[in-house]
């Protein structure tokens, strides 16, 4: 169950890294257009809808971020991690 959990974790990084990729090289691409043809309006439609899906994957992978974390400091809490039964919360180190 372990190897699926890294797997799945670093597809979704692979994602991100790709699309984020893809998006950079379409900007590059858009301007190098304009330089060549500077009454186009060709790459509008591509840009739009390369940043619609750039826009898209970054949310959706910062809330599944956000679920993933969640979840670890709730599991952590259960376990007893973050702080142990006699933790009065004063610190003595100075």
């Amino acid at each position: 169950m372990r190897a699926r959990r890294g797997w799945l974790w670093e597809f979704s990084k692979r994602i991100v890294v790709v699309t984020a990729a893809a998006f950079f090289v379409v900007q590059l691409l858009a301007v190098v257009h304009t330089f060549v043809f500077p009454e186009s309006t060709a790459m509008d439609r591509i840009l739009d809808n390369m940043t619609d899906v750039f826009k898209a994957v970054v949310v959706t992978y910062g809330v599944k971020a956000g679920f993933e974390n969640v979840w670890k400091i709730a599991k952590d809490r259960r376990d007893g991690d973050l702080f142990s039964a006699d933790d009065s919360g004063n610190s003595t180190d100075l």
